[in-house]
This record gives C-alpha cells, sequence and structure tokens, in this order.
C-alpha cells in the first residue's frame, strides 16, 4: 500500500516538537486519509534507518523532520542519497522531498498553518524575469544605484536610480503588510552573491550593506553601521538563495537560514550547503519555477531541476554517474565535475506538499505539455496498465528538459515510444534540443498505480 506522504522524523524532532509534528500528520490525514505515515528514527543509528521502510511505502512526498541541531551538511547529503535509493531500479530521486524545520517550533506552525502561496510579487537582489510575475522589483548587484520595477498591470519593467546602500529598502519591501490591491509586501525573495552561514553581501561588484543574523533574528545592516531590524509581517515567503555561498548550510543556531524562516516567515527555502560555482543546482530551479509560470510548485521545481542534473549525468557521463565529486582528478571535464559538485549540496527546506507557484502564464512558457490517456489493449499490455500519450509543444528551446511530475508514485512505469526519454515512479523527462523549436514530441508511457 502506497503513502501518499511520509514524516521522517528524528527522536530529538519529535520529542521537541511534539505539537507540530501532530499538527502536519493531521494536516495530510485530511487531505489524504490512510496514505500518511510517520517514521521515526534515532539519530545516532542516522535516518538511512527508515530506507527499508521507505521502499515498502514509495511515498509521493517525503517530509524530513528534523530539529536545527540535526540539519547539518552531511545530513542534507544523505537525504538526497536516500531519497534516490527508494526504488534502486532507477538512479533518479523516487520521492519529493523537503526537510522541515526551524529555529523554534513556532516557525513549524506557522508554516503548517498556512494556505496556498500564489506567488505574485517578488523582491531580487539579482535579476529576475519580472515579467512573469505580476508585479516585483529587483537591486542590481552587480551596478551600484539600479533598480527594475513592474508594477501590477504593466507588461515591461522600469529601471529606476536608487541609493547605493539598500540595505533599508529590502529590509523595508520584506517587513511591509502584504497587501495585493495596494501591491505592498513580497511573496519571493531571490538573492545572489557573496553569503557566508551569518551573512548576505548585498552588493556583488560595488559596496553596499548586508543582511546579517543576531541572536537568530535577521537583520539589514547598512554601511554605515546602522540595523534594521526584518519585521515578521505574518504572511508566507518563498525564498531562492539561488546564487548565494552556504546560505543553506545550517551550521549553528546563529544562521541565515533560520533567521529567514524565523524572523520573516520563510517557509520554503532552496540554497546551498557549500561554497556555490557551477551553478547548477542553485538557478536551475528558476528554469522550473520562474520561466514557467504556474506549472510547478517550488518543491516540484527543486525536483525537477534535480532530475534534469541526474539526467545529465546518466546521459552524458554514465561512468561518474556512482561517483562523488571527491573522486573526481584533474582530467575530469568541467561539466561532469561540476553536476557531480552540485548533486548533494542545494538544500530544500520546507513542507515538499506546500503549495507555493506562481499565476498561470502559458504565453511565457517555452513548452507545454498536454495529457491524453490511450487504451491499455491496443499497446498489448493487460489492462492493469494505465497508458498515456504526453504531447510536448515546444515554441522555444528552454535551457533544461521538460518535465512531467506525476500527481503522484507509480508501482511501475514504462516508456513505449519516445527516444531518450527518462522515466520513473515520479516523473517523465523529455530532451528539448534546438531542432525541437516549434515541433511537438510526442511520447508514449505506461504506468500501474
Amino acid at each position: 500500500n502506497m503513502a501518499m506522504y511520509t514524516i521522517v522524523c528524528s527522536e530529538k524532532a519529535g520529542k521537541e516538537w511534539k505539537t507540530a509534528l501532530s499538527a502536519l500528520e493531521e494536516k495530510y490525514k485530511k487531505k489524504w486519509p490512510n496514505k500518511v505515515e510517520v517514521l521515526t528514527y534515532n539519530t545516532a543509528d542516522g535516518v538511512k534507518t527508515c530506507l527499508p521502510r521507505l521502499t515498502e511505502l514509495r511515498p509521493s512526498f517525503t517530509c524530513f523532520f528534523t530539529h536545527h541541531k540535526e540539519c547539518s551538511r552531511q545530513f542534507v547529503g544523505e537525504v538526497h542519497r536516500i531519497c534516490r535509493q527508494i526504488d534502486l531500479s532507477n538512479p533518479f530521486t523516487d520521492t519529493i522531498w523537503g526537510i522541515m524545520t526551524g529555529l523554534e517550533e513556532e516557525d513549524l506552525l506557522f508554516a503548517i498553518e498556512q494556505e496556498p502561496l500564489v506567488v505574485r510579487r517578488v523582491l531580487g537582489g539579482t535579476p529576475v524575469q519580472l515579467s512573469n510575475f505580476e508585479s516585483g522589483c529587483w537591486y542590481s548587484e552587480g551596478e551600484a544605484c539600479a533598480s527594475f520595477h513592474k508594477q501590477r498591470g504593466e507588461e515591461k519593467d522600469k529601471k529606476v536610480r536608487c541609493p547605493q546602500d539598500t540595505t533599508e529598502i529590502l529590509i523595508s519591501e520584506l517587513s511591509k503588510e502584504r497587501n495585493i490591491e495596494s501591491d505592498t509586501g513580497v511573496d519571493m525573495m531571490v538573492t545572489s552573491g557573496h553569503a557566508t552561514e551569518n551573512d548576505w553581501q548585498i552588493g556583488y561588484s560595488y559596496r553596499n550593506g548586508k543582511f546579517i543574523c543576531m541572536s537568530s533574528n535577521l537583520i539589514g545592516e547598512s554601511m554605515d553601521g546602522s540595523l534594521y531590524p526584518i519585521k515578521h509581517n505574518g504572511k508566507p515567503k518563498i525564498l531562492s538563495a539561488a546564487g548565494n555561498c552556504l546560505m543553506g548550510h545550517i551550521k549553528t543556531v546563529n544562521c541565515m537560514a533560520l533567521a529567514w524562516m524565523h524572523s520573516a516567515g520563510v517557509v520554503q527555502m532552496s540554497g546551498y550547503v557549500v561554497s556555490t560555482w557551477f551553478g547548477f543546482g542553485g538557478w536551475g530551479v528558476h528554469n522550473y519555477f520562474i520561466n514557467l509560470p504556474g506549472l510547478m510548485t517550488f518543491s516540484e521545481s527543486f525536483y525537477a531541476n534535480n532530475q534534469a542534473l541526474l539526467t545529465k549525468l546518466h546521459t552524458n557521463y554514465p561512468e561518474y554517474e556512482t561517483k562523488d565529486y571527491d573522486e573526481c582528478n584533474a582530467s575530469v571535464e568541467r561539466e561532469c565535475a561540476g553536476l557531480l559538485f552540485d548533486r548533494d549540496v542545494v538544500a530544500f527546506y520546507g513542507d515538499p506538499a506546500y503549495d507555493a507557484r506562481l499565476v498561470s502564464k502559458p504565453d511565457k512558457c517555452p513548452y507545454h505539455i498536454s495529457l491524453k490517456e490511450l487504451p491499455a489493449t491496443e499497446n498489448q499490455l493487460s489492462d492493469d496498465w494505465n497508458v498515456y500519450e504526453v504531447i510536448v509543444t515546444v515554441n522555444k528551446v528552454p535551457g533544461r528538459p521538460a518535465v512531467y511530475v506525476f500527481p503522484c508514485s507509480v508501482k511501475e512505469y514504462k516508456v513505449l515510444k519516445g527516444e531518450n526519454v527518462i522515466i520513473n515512479c515520479r516523473f517523465l523527462l523529455v530532451p528539448v534540443t534546438s531542432e525541437s523549436a516549434g515541433k511537438e514530441l510526442h511520447i508514449i508511457y505506461a504506468i500501474k498505480l
């Protein structure tokens, strides 16, 4: 009997955050009766002791409910690897996962209580494709005094001169009341540039202020040393720390990741637990989340990008697929080394089944995916198979393969028609090359539920 949602809970988190754990369990038992399981492990034995049970359950979503003291860099890597081992017949990730943690139990309860988030307004400390959002602004990390703004109802963004030190402006944007009508407050933050576990430098190629954490609270510190504490506006936000080093590393209790959750209401976050140089794992999430507005949730986008990375290793560097980055010597191609480096070092914090997504804008999408059910018998299969034709209509070549995430995990799966198509229990991936532009790609696959 396959699970929809499995909570993998450390004993420490289960003891210290009982209320949040039962709230999470209740939330999904209401949504998916008899399809929710809780697995508990002893920290000394490690999270991988849950793998045999995960293999039996084959959950569609797996939430690693973890105390912040246990969210080490090693733990994030282990979660990546465990989630590829649930179904050993393929090298891809077999469940959509997230690590749920926080500074205090209140942070988890806040996240669990939220309704789905429609991401309408974005704030960036780095370039963001504003036309794919209803509104938003970004402040340049490369050019002093430059910012770009798009209002609701407008198509184009405008370049606006701003102060060189944007610390107070950014803190104010994040603190303001979220009001859709008056266009204040923020649903999503995108960051890049120099960062550590303890700070984020707002300017990359010029001097600007920084965000720091003091006693686990997020605070802006301007160049003159003035401090601007952030105000939690009571509304959920998501954070893509796509280009930052270390922002996703929960090294101590006083760190940026926990401060974003605690002070700014960040309920989902993607970020590196190491210094970044290759960028595929961080920036690539936007290829699915921002470039295909409304098609995928934030957690599905993180998942899809990771599968695109694994596919590239599998297809182009099969001899390195089972190796680690540490095993690469100087003769290994840069791309191969980069993919291995990025594979297990981007963390996804938050509930994996939480629905945060942009407003649908089909005209902005580089491709469209449509599905048609076909009779199983015509494809020489017994009628316990469900057969589908997927049509990928390509308008322009995207930076990543097309991914269709299944609504839930499937028991068995196979591709009946289509070249270089990847399938596992949770997704179908279709390569889109420059030859595909302006064409329809037809794939037929079969699944058993």
